[in-house]
C-alpha cells in the first residue's frame, strides 16, 4: 500500500449554506418528508408564485447526508493510513462500528479505492510473500487470502514461481528438528506443505538430526 503524503480535502459544503444563501436571495426553503428541499419565489406581497425541486432524491446523500457520508470516509482513510486492509476486511471493519449504513460504507470503501488505498491485488501479493518469508507454505497462504476475503481471480494473479518451498520445507523441519517423524510431518502439514514438499524436506535434513 501506498503511503499517504496528504489527505485529500473533502470540499461538500454544508445545506445549512444553501439554504442561507436561498434565503438571502429571496427564496423560501422548505422541506418535504422525505428529505428533499424545495424553494418558492417569493413576491413582494409575501405569497409564493412558483415552487421548483431543488434536490432530486438520488442526491439527498451528498446534501442531507453529506456530513455523516464525509464523516464515514474520513474514519476509512483514517484505518487506512494505520495498516493495510483488503475490501472485506475494511467493510467488516466499518459495519463493526454498527453506526453506519450499507450506503455510507459502500461510499466509503469506493472513495478510500479511489486512491488505491485499498488493493485486494496488491494486498494478497505482499501478504503471500510476507508468509513466505516467515516459512509458510503456499496452502497455507491461500487459506489466510481466503480469510481475508481475497477471491480466487485475485489469488490466481499471484505469483508465486519465484517461492521455493522446497527449501522452505527443508527449513521448517531442521527448525523442528528432534521431533518424531510422524509429529515433524503434522508440523510440516500445519505450515501449509504439500506432501511432495514434506518428502523432500525429510530426505534432506541433516543424517545426525534425522534420528535415524
Amino acid at each position: 500500500m501506498s503511503p499517504i503524503k496528504e489527505k485529500p480535502q473533502l470540499t461538500e459544503k454544508p445545506e445549512r449554506k444553501k439554504a442561507i444563501k436561498l434565503s438571502e436571495a429571496g427564496v423560501k426553503v422548505t422541506r418535504e418528508p422525505d428529505g428533499n428541499i424545495e424553494k418558492s419565489k417569493i413576491n413582494s406581497a409575501g405569497s409564493s408564485k412558483m415552487k421548483v425541486r431543488q434536490v432530486s432524491a438520488g442526491e439527498v446523500g451528498s446534501t442531507a447526508g453529506g456530513g455523516e457520508f464525509k464523516a464515514v470516509r474520513k474514519y476509512a482513510m483514517a484505518l487506512v493510513a494505520a495498516r493495510s486492509y483488503t475490501e472485506k476486511g475494511l467493510r467488516d471493519k466499518l459495519e463493526s462500528k454498527q453506526t453506519y449504513t450499507e450506503e455510507q460504507i459502500a461510499d466509503a470503501i469506493e472513495y478510500v479505492k479511489s486512491f488505491g488505498y485499498v488493493s485486494d491485488e496488491k494486498y494478497a501479493r505482499y501478504a503471500a510473500m510476507s508468509l513466505y518469508r516467515r516459512g509458510y507454505g503456499k496452502m497455507r497462504i491461500m487459506m489466510y487470502l481466503v480469510s481475508k476475503g481475497i477471491s480466487h481471480d485475485v489469488m490466481d494473479g499471484v505469483d508465486f514461481s519465484e517461492m521455493d518451498f522446497n527449501e522452505s520445507a527443508l527449513k521448517a523441519a531442521e527448525k523442528n528438528r528432534g521431533k518424531s517423524r510422524e509429529k515433524l510431518i503434522r508440523t510440516l502439514k500445519n505450515y501449509g506443505f504439500a506432501t511432495s514438499e514434506i518428502i523432500y524436506a525429510l530426505e534432506n535434513m541433516k543424517s545426525e538430526d534425522d534420528g535415524e
